[in-house]
């Protein structure tokens, strides 16, 4: 079971209940990027705070207006 929580324009609380996480770890913390995990038994939170941004960003976009320029033609 998935339950997600808006918190705001931006932030967000996810919580997964699953057989399959099992008892252990009993209480785990950990970050990536910007987001925090924590593993209990049989959950698994995920918390995005408010200063979450993308990863990368797009190669052709214009960096003044942030816009993606046109692409023409195909992969060589």
């Amino acid at each position: 079971m998935l339950i997600y929580i808006k918190l705001g324009k931006v932030r967000g609380l996810a919580v997964e209940i699953q057989k399959e996480f099992g008892r252990k770890p009993f209480f785990l913390k950990k970050s990536f990027d910007t987001e925090t995990i924590i593993d209990i038994p049989y959950t698994q939170l995920v918390y995005t705070p408010s200063n979450w941004y993308p990863i990368r960003k797009a190669s052709n976009g214009n960096n003044k207006t942030g816009q993606a320029s046109k692409s023409f033609g195909g992969i060589d």
